[in-house]
């Protein structure tokens, strides 16, 4: 089984997206994964209508967990589309949340640990991350139970 093919099970990664390329930086102790969006088309994230490619965003990072203890990143440019009723409009990925900086799984993780630790700079120092960035990934679950809270 090829690198691509590894990490595209892995990460559940499904059609039309796909793992293009894995790069192992041993010196950084760290590991990029290309992800590509394989369709000519793709649904505005607002309306949901299908409409085709208009470009691509500059490529971006999304901090995963770690790979046989080295830091894994997600690296994706984002298509966009243009929606006449929308404009030209970033689509959503199945990986992360909209303006977030890491995936959906390290998120997870990170809430899990930090309901158990309950010391966000220990937590960050372990996961290898910024203070700033756990924060925010704390700042959102208690968003989260504020928005559920009202909704039951």
């Amino acid at each position: 089984m090829r690198d691509t093919e590894f990490y595209t099970k892995l990460l559940g990664i499904t059609s039309p997206w796909d793992v293009s390329l894995v790069e192992l930086d041993t010196e950084k102790e760290e590991v990029q994964i290309w992800i590509r969006y394989g369709s000519g088309q793709a649904c505005c994230p607002e309306c949901g209508k299908a409409y085709p490619i208009y470009d691509h965003r500059k490529p971006r990072r999304w901090r995963h967990l770690d790979t046989c203890q080295m830091k894994t990143w997600l690296v994706c440019s984002i298509p966009r589309v243009s929606c006449p009723e929308h404009g030209v409009i970033t689509m959503a990925t199945p990986w992360a949340k909209p303006q977030s900086r890491t995936t959906r799984m390290f998120d997870r993780l990170a809430i899990d640990m930090l309901k158990a630790f309950k010391k966000q700079t220990k937590l960050a120092r372990l996961l290898r991350i910024s203070f700033d960035q756990m924060h925010h990934i704390m700042h959102q679950l208690v968003t989260f139970d504020i928005l559920m809270q009202k909704i039951n």
